[in-house]
């Protein structure tokens, strides 16, 4: 029996009688199979990994630009409101000015 488990064993390493320890494991062969397969779907994951994470860095920059175009925007925008809100006060001021005057003069006009 021990010679036989030898012969065995050691045909599987030589390659003679390979047949043989194959019929007599074929359990090694469905192991291999599966433990391929396991590494397969292994690399494919960590392969999967690498891109989304490499997808995300890239979509985040892109985010990231957009973002501050739309703070320039923003800070664009403020400012131009800012200055037509001035604008717009300084016209208001000069219309209660002449308004003013203009009631003044009038006023005086009327006493005269």
């Amino acid at each position: 029996m021990d010679q036989e488990a030898m012969k065995i064993g050691l045909g599987a390493h030589t390659g003679t009688e390979a047949e043989i320890s194959e019929s007599k494991f074929p359990e090694f062969l469905l192991m291999r199979i599966i433990i391929m397969l396991i590494l397969g779907f292994i690399i494919i994951g960590v392969c999967c990994m690498v891109v989304i994470f490499i997808a995300q860095k890239y979509c985040s920059t892109e985010i990231n630009v957009e973002e501050e175009q739309l703070e320039r925007l923003k800070e664009e925008q403020a400012l131009s409101l800012n200055e037509e809100m001035k604008q717009v006060a300084q016209s208001s001021e000069r219309k209660r000015r002449d308004t003013k005057t203009d009631r003044q003069g009038l006023i005086k006009k009327m006493f005269q």
